[in-house]
């Protein structure tokens, strides 16, 4: 397979292209493809309309601070 070369740039047509081909590839083995390291709404979307079936929104570390920020949106609403 060909690679593409543009590691973090999601958002880039040749990706997009690449999924297309390692889509048709898995779907004719079976296998589910998926996507890692997508933490963009829009992005997991197109991933989602472009047949990936499994997509990681993140790790522990972007749940943990995510959690934190509204934790602290709470505790400064508080009067």
């Amino acid at each position: 397979m060909r690679r593409t070369r543009l590691p973090g740039q999601l958002a880039d047509p040749r990706v997009k292209d690449a999924c297309r081909i390692a889509n048709a590839a898995c779907n004719g083995h079976y296998k589910r493809p998926g996507k890692r390291c997508v933490h963009d709404q829009l992005l997991m979307e197109k991933y989602i309309a472009c047949g990936r079936r499994t997509i990681s929104g993140g790790g522990d570390f972007s749940f943990l601070l995510a959690g934190s920020k509204a934790r602290m949106v709470l505790l400064c609403d508080v009067k």
